[in-house]
């Protein structure tokens, strides 16, 4: 399961007894961590273009605090079956119609390239409609999940002993 972090930004509680809480994810680029990050060009664009934050929602049993991380996770097999739906489908379907188009209809107004070129793209639109259908209908496998809360970091105080303690320890010269 891939992790990340977020931060609980809003508490509310609805008319069933039920708590949502609003978690705030902040996106990370790999520029960020770039050595030449000043001097280039794509990491104007990619800071410019990239949203700061996303927020989330999420109901839970347990109990929370403003401020407290939470722990979101997606499985990584949802994660390829997205990333196979969304870009090796269509384009598969794209060159195999592009291709079969003119093999199979050769005599035929179907066998010109140009035509075939305009029936895949098409016909690729739909397949992404689709796509976009299926995905719509299964959007609870695909979204984060709420994994943990993660316990709140307070201030730790460090273990104190006593002064008497102290000096009945040292050694006088």
């Amino acid at each position: 399961m891939l992790e990340e972090q977020g931060i609980i930004k809003a508490i509310e509680t609805t008319p069933d007894g039920k708590t949502v809480i609003a978690v705030q994810t902040s996106v990370k680029t790999t520029c960020g961590t770039c050595a030449v990050k000043s001097s280039c060009g794509t990491s104007a664009l990619a800071e410019y273009f990239t949203p700061k934050a996303d927020v989330l929602y999420f109901a839970t049993e347990q109990p929370v605090s403003l401020g407290q991380k939470v722990s979101l996770g997606i499985r990584e097999q949802h994660i390829l079956l997205a990333s196979f739906l969304v870009y090796t489908l269509p384009l598969l379907w794209f060159v195999g119609v592009v291709v079969a188009l003119p093999t199979v209809f050769v005599d035929s107004l179907l066998g010109n390239e140009l035509i075939a070129l305009i029936f895949a793209l098409m016909t690729t639109f739909v397949v992404y409609r689709m796509i976009k259908v299926y995905l719509k209908t299964h959007e609870d496998k695909f979204a984060p999940q709420l994994c943990h809360v993660l316990p709140e970091q307070g201030v730790q105080k460090s273990a104190q002993i006593p002064i008497s303690q102290l000096s009945d320890n040292v050694t006088k010269d």
